[in-house]
């Protein structure tokens, strides 16, 4: 049962596949790095999120980033408030198809409700894309911020998440 000081949001997180969608979440989920197989399909969790306060529940929609479920995508967004765009650090591939995931994306979130997440920042030298790069395609699609995450080593797991819903909060207004 939700308190009267809670809300309830539906997040995606999406990206190609293998970037570290399905680990970053079990990240925030568990507390602790569990490597994870390719997604198939729709993966769902669920995690509460307080923040200074209120609850956030949130439920997360794992979108399987192979070719051949990005038709889905359209369904997978519906009701969402929010996403997650996740690109690997280290596969620059991963980053030129972000406008693609943005343009599947484009009729159901508003730009400013996906945070674009960076994952595997703890590759060092293994870096391929740039965080100036990664702050160019904020600006130009008016996304709503840009974070780094490693899920092997724990950094800026729940701070993606929490940024994510602040800025959907900030849009929806306070818990009732």
């Amino acid at each position: 049962m939700m308190s009267s000081d809670s809300k309830q949001f539906i997040v995606l997180v999406a990206g190609e596949g293998g970037v570290g969608k399905s680990t970053l979440i079990k990240y925030l989920l568990e507390g602790v790095y569990i490597p994870q197989r390719l997604t198939v399909g729709l993966n769902v969790e669920t995690y509460t999120l307080t923040i200074d306060g209120p609850e956030y529940h949130l439920t997360i929609r794992d979108a399987g980033g192979e070719e051949r479920f990005r038709f889905m995508m359209p369904m997978w967004t519906r009701g969402a408030k929010g996403a997650l765009l996740v690109f690997d650090l280290g596969r620059y591939h991963t980053f030129l198809h972000l406008p693609d995931w943005l343009e599947l994306m484009r009729d159901s979130l508003a730009p400013s409700r996906i945070l674009l997440v960076g994952a595997k920042c703890d590759i060092g030298d293994d870096r391929e894309v740039d965080t100036s790069e990664a702050h160019d395609i904020v600006g130009r699609y008016g996304l709503a911020g840009y974070v780094e995450t490693s899920s092997m080593m724990g950094i800026g797991v729940r701070d993606a998440f929490e940024m994510l819903v602040r800025r959907i909060a900030a849009s929806e207004g306070p818990p009732s």
